[in-house]
């Protein structure tokens, strides 16, 4: 920074008297500040240039008292300006200043420092936690405020202008603290929880109150558990239990509440087992003493049980309410209907007309109305699967929510639209019908006779009546139906499988659609049309035609050709994407010739829109997706001359449009033009901008379906610069076609190209294999195959060699005579070579290549393509029984040919594996496993059977099957039981491996029993190889895959946390393996995420753990060589598990951060 410059701005900001210079210096101060703020850090030049930086706020600071009202007006806008760029060196200084004098100050001005103290605590970087001495400060002002005020209530004096004037201030400071700690929860660790009971039960003044039942909730996140339930259990609980209506103990039984309200908001998801029962038992024993309660205090009542029922709310994701839920279903059905006052009698007319009767306006008992709507979405967002239980209750011969929909109060008819909403949500989870055992665990149900099972269908087609009486209703208000068009669109998403089985259906939501579209602006948004055509949408997934959809399909093209008129740009874009839908339904469901004269009235209405100049860029996007779905499924209704039409308009398009993908997917149906040669130039022209998919393919089918002369042919292969291995199979097929339908030679440098990028792809695909045939240039393409051949390139050499040669006879038997020059190239070939030609001494030459050990293993694969039979091989085998190349023969020859009877070859394998190596067992499981994914059935029973062989090879080798089907996964418990008995590491290794694979398809219970044996198991010994010796553990990867296999059921399953806490930790400092250690630490990441509570009890656990991770990561820094990327996967884990203990328990982070956070910055500092 200048200082000279800030010096002088400072002086003249300070001394100048003319308000005008004061304003203006200001003013360029802060611009100073912020031209010095958009640097980065300069380290100690910063430190420097702090003495001017608090200069410049001392400017500010003294202009908040100025006499002149416009300077403190600017003053305040510059703090205003400033505060989010300030640092935590600013905030510190000038935080503490302004909070002296908001409290101490004039009273004229005193409101100045409040003001920029409220919008430096609010604007502020969330990094810069600096505040806290001010919250101290704060908080000791508050302390002595409470005391002065007492004094001055109890003195004789005449006072109130004094204790007024301190209670305003006590506000202020207030929502200044509740400001910063909604921002900075665990800034400050102090429990003030006794400082704020005390204003929530005996101030007088609302903002206090509020404020401090605020804080209070934010205070709840400071608090260990054990502090946590001594303040609800024993200082608010307590003094809440009776219900009291004078005003003084109202106002503190209500406060009383709303503090433990914001607590549960909080830290509710953490309460314990206890305390969520005592809140529970609390809320109903308020609802059940609702008829003690006098009407000329129902609306106080009504407030108390509104709240209450607010903290059940946010307690509902604690675990521990699951035992409440049916019990709060049965409670809080009958308050849907609460409405003591009878105020908002359903379709009633009020009787009375005296001033007596209370009126809407006086009547807050339909909060608590709206309060039991918004619980009942919690429970399905939370426990979707309750949606059964719901339903019932509140469907069927009492109606209770469809009726209370046509109550006056327009925020529960919005509500109970959101609700709708919610149920047919969760209704989609599962789609079944009540069960009658789960309707009679509900009293309320049984009381009301409701019928033991409804329908999906009778539940759509309720709510379907009620969104078109809202659609029609001019009276009702926009916000209603507004949410009514986003029930009408969940209906359509959810269920449309029940709307197209149903006739009536069917029809309603036709007639809402029509209705929408053709309604007076007035009366139907162009949100409800959007929202009517959208859900027409969702339901033409048609999986079950039937003969009523025919006439329903029909008018829905006239009701669309319609919404495609109207102004409003979504309409028409969701129109035609609609008729898109509309097009493949015929298409997929239902003859032609039914839909012949709608499929007409879309093609006229294209062709007629497609041609105007000035339609928005989507609107004329959404138009050629619709022309490309009707010439792919429908293209014979077009005549001729309407093709060359519209060929003409998508070259003019080519030409000026930005659509391009768009018109290139249209184009490639068009046949048998006139002068295909301006569009398909057009087209090629397109390669040299961009080398997408579409483009290729449009291509080759213009060049199928129309007339090449060479000279076009000639310009389309100048357009192909270089072959890329992006879209390398579309290149080849477009280089094909151009050859086989115009006979055009292709350059040699493209030819390289070809077979270059050819060779790096995993496999050529079968469609442009025969392009280096059609190409006829046998030396080039095996010259460049050689020249680029390395071991990565074998497969799809043998393929492309392959190619040119299966058409030349006696290819195989060249191959052959001269194997010994160029062999792993020939070998590879005669791979896919024997599919079109045969040797009589194939097998011969082969066997031998095995017995001389050159390249054996690509000599058996040959084995495999060269056989005709299954007895061939047998042959082999048996003659050479440990020679794992015929095993490999054999896989090989079940990969390419149809086994006839797959049990028999898998009896034969199992018998042969019997006493062999693990290379040959896990051949012969990979051979098994292709058989059960064909044949599984009728191989389970040799399978689970072989599994009890006493030979450790054949258990292997049907545990190495089971990885290729999940088909098995009923029987998983077999496979668990292995694990506590079954000995050999390998085969423990294969069992874990199975489970990993197929563990979305497991259900089980007392998995981790099972897996303990896994988890636990350690194989330590010491190889002493002279000069040193070397500890070894064989049993690390299984650990290791019995960890991840661990993760992954955490993630599918609930489970008892603290069981997988226990096997995380068990040995957990002793394994110093990284390959056990990180997924270990994934899972208490993730418990940490799911449930902090239940990592605290072990966090000095944790913290030993910590240390002997970070002392091998220190040490590994030392070394150049080392390669860091577990090390920092540890580090992030372990950072992340503490942020997630911060969030979660004092206690915890307070010792994670004495005993590893020095730890961790030291890493961090190397």
């Amino acid at each position: 920074m200048d200082q000279k410059k800030i010096d002088t701005l400072v002086q003249e900001a300070l001394t100048n008297p003319d308000p005008d210079i004061q304003y203006m210096r200001a003013e360029e101060l802060t611009n100073e500040l912020t031209i010095f703020y958009g640097k980065p850090e300069q380290g100690m030049e910063d430190e420097r240039n702090q003495k001017l930086i608090n200069n410049c706020y001392g400017v500010f600071y003294q202009h908040l008292r100025s006499q002149y009202r416009e300077v403190q007006g600017n003053a305040i806008r510059q703090f205003q300006r400033l505060a989010p760029l300030m640092r935590s060196q600013e905030v510190k200084y000038i935080g503490l200043e302004l909070l002296k004098s908001s409290i101490d100050g004039v009273n004229e001005i005193r409101e100045n420092y409040h003001i920029c103290l409220q919008e430096i605590v609010e604007k502020i970087p969330s990094q810069v936690q600096s505040l806290d001495e001010v919250q101290e400060g704060i908080l000791k002002k508050l302390g002595e405020l409470k005391e002065a005020v007492k004094k001055l209530q109890v003195s004789k004096q005449i006072v109130h202008q004094e204790i007024q004037q301190k209670v305003e201030i006590q506000a202020e400071l207030l929502k200044i603290l509740s400001s910063i700690m909604s921002r900075w929860p665990k800034l400050y660790q102090k429990d003030f929880s006794d400082l704020l009971l005390d204003n929530i039960t005996n101030s007088n003044e609302l903002s206090i109150r509020k404020n401090s039942c605020v804080c209070l909730g934010y205070l709840g996140v400071c608090l260990n558990q054990q502090s946590l339930n001594n303040l609800i259990q024993s200082k608010i609980l307590p003094f809440i239990k009776d219900l009291k209506f004078d005003q003084q103990n109202f106002t503190k039984i209500l406060c009383l509440n709303q503090s433990l309200n914001y607590l549960a908001k909080s830290s509710g998801k953490f309460f314990d087992k206890l305390l969520v029962e005592q809140i529970f038992q609390r809320y109903f024993q308020t609802q059940n003493e609702q008829n003690k309660v006098d009407l000329d205090n129902i609306n106080q009542y009504a407030e108390i049980l509104e709240i209450q029922l607010l903290t059940i709310n946010y307690i509902l994701t604690n675990h521990h309410t699951r035992a409440f839920d049916l019990q709060l279903i049965d409670s809080i059905t009958p308050l849907i209907d609460f409405d003591p006052l009878g105020v908002a009698a359903i379709e009633e007319e009020n009787p009375y007309d005296d001033d007596y009767y209370p009126d809407e306006v006086s009547d807050s008992t339909w909060r608590v109305r709206r309060c039991t709507l918004y619980t009942f979405q919690e429970l399905l967002k939370i426990q979707p699967q309750l949606y059964k239980l719901i339903l019932s209750a509140l469907f069927g011969p009492n109606q209770i929510i469809m009726r209370r929909i046509n109550e006056k109060n327009a925020e529960i008819k919005l509500s109970i639209i959101q609700f709708l909403i919610s149920l047919v949500q969760a209704s989609a989870i599962t789609k079944e019908d009540i069960s009658t055992m789960e309707v009679e665990q509900l009293s309320l149900i049984k009381q009301r006779s409701i019928p033991a099972s409804i329908s999906l269908i009778e539940l759509v087609e309720q709510l379907l009546d009620k969104i078109q009486s809202i659609f029609q209703d001019n009276q009702e208000q926009q916000s209603l139906k507004s949410e009514s068009t986003k029930l009408l669109l969940a209906i359509g998403q959810y269920f449309y499988t029940q709307i197209q089985t149903s006739n009536s259906c069917f029809i309603q939501i036709i007639n809402i659609v029509k209705q929408s579209i053709i309604g007076s602006p007035i009366n139907y948004s162009n949100e409800q049309k959007l929202a009517s055509i959208l859900t027409m949408k969702t339901i033409l997934n048609i999986t079950e035609p039937a003969e009523f959809q025919i006439p329903i399909l029909q008018q829905m093209v006239l009701i669309l050709l319609e919404a495609v008129n109207q102004k409003y740009i979504r309409i028409q874009v969701e129109g035609y994407n609609t008729l898109e839908t509309i097009i493949w339904v015929f298409k997929k469901n239902f003859d032609e010739k039914i839909f012949q004269s709608s499929l007409n009235q879309i093609k006229q209405n294209l062709i007629i829109k497609i041609q105007i100049d000035n339609l928005d860029q989507e609107v004329k996007s959404s138009l050629f997706q619709l022309a490309s779905a009707l010439f792919k499924n429908f293209g014979s209704i077009f005549t001729n001359t309407e093709i060359e039409q519209l060929a003409q308009i998508s070259l003019t398009r080519l030409q000026i449009e930005a659509l391009t993908t768009n018109i290139i997917n249209l184009v490639q149906y068009f046949k048998n033009l006139n002068d295909p040669k301006p569009l398909i130039q057009n087209i090629a022209n397109q390669l040299q901008r961009n080398d997408k998919a579409q483009t290729f393919i449009t291509l080759i089918h213009l060049i199928k379906n129309n007339k090449i002369d060479q000279k076009l042919a000639a310009d389309i292969l100048s357009k192909f610069k270089s072959i890329t291995t992006e879209n390398y199979d579309l290149q080849l097929q477009t280089l094909q076609v151009l050859i086989k339908f115009t006979g055009i030679k292709l350059p040699e440098q493209l030819i390289r190209e070809s077979v270059r990028i050819g060779l790096q792809q995993s496999k050529i695909k079968p469609e442009i294999e025969d392009f280096f045939n059609l190409i006829n240039q046998p030396q080039i393409i095996e010259s460049e195959i050689l020249k680029q051949l390395g071991k990565e390139e074998l497969y799809s050499a043998g393929q492309i060699y392959c190619s040119i040669l299966k058409n030349i006879p006696g290819s195989i038997s060249n191959l052959y005579f001269s194997i010994v020059t160029n062999r792993q190239l020939k070998l590879s070939t005669l791979r896919f070579l024997h599919k079109y030609q045969n040797h009589q001494k194939a097998l011969e030459i082969l066997c031998q290549l095995i017995k001389d050990n050159q390249d054996s293993d690509l000599a058996a694969i040959v084995i495999g393509s060269a056989v005709s039979d299954f007895q061939q091989i047998q042959k082999l085998i048996d003659q050479n029984p440990n020679q794992y190349q015929f095993y490999q023969a054999l896989k090989e020859f079940t990969e390419i040919k149809q086994i006839a009877n797959p049990i028999n070859v898998a009896k034969y394998i199992l018998e042969q594996v019997n006493g062999k190596d693990k290379t040959i067992a896990t051949i012969c499981g990979d051979i098994l496993g292709g058989f059960l994914k064909q044949s599984y059935q009728s191989l389970e029973q040799l399978i689970f059977e072989s599994l009890k062989n006493p030979s450790q090879s054949i258990r292997y080798t049907c545990i190495q099957s089971l990885k290729y089907t999940h088909q098995w996964s009923q029987k998983a418990q077999i496979l668990l039981e292995m694990l506590q008995n079954e000995k050999d590491l390998q085969i423990l290794t294969g069992i874990i491996k199975a489970l990993t694979q197929n563990i979305q398809h497991i259900y089980l219970n007392n998995f981790i029993q099972y897996l303990k044996y896994c988890l636990r198991r350690y194989e330590e010994k010491e190889l002493n190889f002279g000069n040193f010796v070397e500890k070894r553990d064989d049993a690390k990867d299984l650990r290791s895959l019995s960890f991840d296999l661990l993760e992954l059921f955490l993630d599918k399953q609930n489970i008892e946390l603290n069981i997988i806490l226990d096997e995380v930790f068990e040995k957990f400092i002793e394994d110093k393996y990284d390959e056990t250690r990180i997924p270990r630490l994934r899972i208490v990441m993730k418990i940490v995420k799911k449930d902090p509570q239940a990592v605290v009890s072990h966090v000095a656990i944790l913290a030993k753990i910590f240390e002997p991770i970070l002392k091998t990561l220190q040490q590994n820094l030392q070394k150049s060589d080392q390669n860091l990327d577990k090390e920092i996967e540890k580090i992030r884990l372990i950072v992340n598990i503490m942020q997630g203990m911060k969030q979660s328990s004092t206690d915890a982070d307070k010792f994670l951060k004495d005993n590893v956070t020095q730890k961790i910055h030291d890493f961090i500092r190397q």
